[in-house]
């Protein structure tokens, strides 16, 4: 199993399983850039989804960034 890869559940209820490009933390927070293995929509291969990483008492939770400055 590659350990840079990351399954993410998507609203649907489908799994998206994602490639670990880096991770950063900026202001406090910590951002996950992911690339799907399979390409979304109409993604390329130079592309990837930034993702805020957050914890609560159980669980990470990923929310996708849609900000440019970020």
């Amino acid at each position: 199993m590659n350990e840079d890869r990351i399954t993410l559940i998507n609203p649907n209820g489908e799994e998206i399983e994602f490639e670990e490009i880096a991770g950063i933390a900026l202001n406090g927070k910590f951002y996950l850039i992911l690339q799907p293995v399979k390409l979304l929509y109409d993604m390329s291969d130079d592309e990837a989804l930034v993702f805020e990483v957050s914890e609560d008492d159980d669980a990470q939770n990923f929310n996708i960034v849609l900000e440019d400055e970020i």
